[in-house]
């Protein structure tokens, strides 16, 4: 290494191409194990002219840094003459989220927990449905056996007063046949009891005994002939009302029934449909149950995507009032690890599942490097300083402004 130097009236843009050609005509010359010879201007303006140490009483590293970062760099940095101000030590804090595939697992179960709660109460409605179809059908059989037996008991009516009174028209009929001779056997047995011949009489009621009477029943049948013709169209009218009122009740009983029947076949389609919709709820539950797995939804991308779209502020222009205006900023930067551990992932709108937060499937953190970056004034924590100036002001100058 050469080091040359220079007085301050020197034009270094000749003198650099003086000393290049110097060198190219030496450069055959050099050892094989050397290198191309590199040509480097140093000037006293790219050496800092002031280097300083800054520290706070009582404060952490992360502290001296964040008040060296936004109230001293800035200031520093508008003094006239300064070209940059360079930092060392500077401690940088940040926020660590690590996804916790424990937390997602667990919101894994509390959405299966909360699909199969709502589902299971659709599954629980519709099998009491069934239940109550099952129980409604049964009592459908159990009335059409009873109508089935109604039917049985009131057949069985009919025909027994259907005979009775058959049976009471073939009397009346064969006492109107018989009438006469009843009429003549009463009348000659009145004459025998009105002449007083106890053998005529005891014959004559041998004969009376003959037809299966007595004198009473004889006299009440010969009686009852005056009126028999009437008895015997009551009667008849008596069998057709029988036979209406039959095919009444028969009829009232078979709607009873065909309503029943309607009313089972109903019910069988209801059942018919309550089993097809619990097939679809079976069905979405194991679809839902499947597709609620965020361990491929909440990834580290995912919630980085989130995170930079919800932490964005910009200027939107000012607001002027009277003399002042005053700058108008949206959105809304997060500020701390709790702004963060509180941001909402996702809300799946599902009852019992409140919104998914960063702090549900993540640990938060705050980390800072000063284990690695570090600068000390005294023992305690402090920030080193390395300003420059720029070109054509005095070194002087710019640190007295500075001082």
């Amino acid at each position: 290494m050469i080091q040359m130097e220079f007085s301050d009236d020197v034009n270094m843009d000749a003198i650099s191409v003086d000393i290049r050609d110097k060198i190219s005509q030496i450069e055959g010359n050099l050892p094989e194990t050397a290198g191309t010879p590199v040509v480097m201007k140093i000037s006293t303006d790219m050496m800092p002219v002031v280097t300083a140490a800054v520290g706070m009483k009582g404060k952490p590293a992360g502290e001296v840094s964040r008040f060296v970062k936004e109230e001293l760099q800035s200031s520093l940095s508008g003094v006239e003459g300064v070209a940059s101000v360079s930092t060392m030590g500077m401690v940088s804090d940040n926020i660590q989220i690590v996804l916790s595939q424990e937390k997602i697992d667990e919101i894994n179960q509390k959405i299966s927990a909360a699909i199969s709660s709502s589902l299971g109460e659709a599954e629980s409605q519709i099998t009491s449905g069934m239940g109550a179809a099952a129980s409604g059908k049964q009592q459908i059989r159990d009335g059409k056996e009873a109508i089935a037996e109604g039917q049985r008991q009131a057949a069985e009516q009919l025909a027994a007063m259907k005979k009775q009174l058959t049976d009471s028209r073939q009397q009346l009929t064969d006492l109107k046949k018989q009438g006469p001779a009843l009429k003549l056997l009463l009348k000659e047995y009145d004459n025998a009891v009105a002449s007083g011949n106890q053998t005529l009489i005891h014959m004559i009621e041998q004969q009376i005994e003959m037809t299966g009477m007595t004198v009473d029943t004889l006299r009440k049948a010969v009686a009852q002939l005056d009126t028999i013709d009437e008895q015997i169209a009551a009667v008849d009218a008596a069998l057709k009302n029988l036979e209406v009122e039959g095919a009444a009740a028969s009829f009232t009983l078979g709607n009873r029934y065909a309503d029943l029947a309607a009313a089972e076949s109903t019910i069988d389609a209801t059942v018919n449909q309550l089993q097809s919709a619990l097939s679809q709820v079976q069905s979405s539950q194991e679809a839902a149950l499947a597709s609620a797995d965020m361990t491929g939804v909440l990834t580290m991308s995912n919630i980085s995507a989130i995170l930079s779209a919800q932490n964005f502020s910009m200027p939107a222009g000012y607001i002027e009032e009277g003399e002042d205006d005053y700058l108008v900023r949206v959105g809304d930067k997060l500020s701390d690890g709790k702004s963060i551990e509180d941001l909402v992932l996702l809300d799946l709108g599902m009852d019992g599942l409140d919104p998914i937060r960063v702090r549900d499937v993540a640990d938060v953190t705050r980390q800072d490097d000063s284990d690695t970056v570090y600068a000390r004034l005294n023992g305690k924590p402090g920030v080193m300083l390395t300003i420059e100036k720029q070109t054509g002001y005095s070194t002087g100058d710019v640190t007295d402004r500075l001082l």
